[in-house]
């Protein structure tokens, strides 16, 4: 009997925003299927910029450091994304892997929506 907790994404859609938010862990056993879920959600409409919520994140892993490269890579041209509200333990993670830099990060999803000039 496995002890994994299911990672789940809920997302919602503020017009051109594609917001997802990310509850259990970004690791080996779960990027694959939330690599597929969040590809399918970009590509179902319309999208400007994603803005992905780290507010229920318990872990992430060299993998699930990799899903977010990947996604930003993946990502149309003309497509932001933005993370935000990060665990102190989250935020180690992409630091001690020298990719923090990479990504626009907020503190809260209402300054990423805001940085995008959307409403919170």
């Amino acid at each position: 009997m496995s002890t994994q907790k299911e990672t789940v994404l809920q997302f919602e859609r503020r017009g051109p925003i594609l917001v997802v938010r990310v509850q259990g862990s970004i690791e080996l056993f779960s990027v694959e299927n939330l690599r597929r879920q969040i590809d399918a959600a970009v590509g179902s409409a319309p999208t400007d910029a994603l803005v992905v919520s780290f507010a229920e994140v318990t872990l992430v892993d060299s993998t699930g450091l990799g899903l977010f490269i990947g996604l930003q890579k993946r990502l149309p041209e003309d497509c932001r994304m933005r993370l935000c509200e990060m665990s102190p333990s989250v935020r180690a993670m992409f630091e001690y892997a020298r990719i923090f830099s990479r990504f626009e990060v907020d503190d809260s999803l209402a300054a990423a929506l805001a940085a995008l000039g959307a409403t919170p």
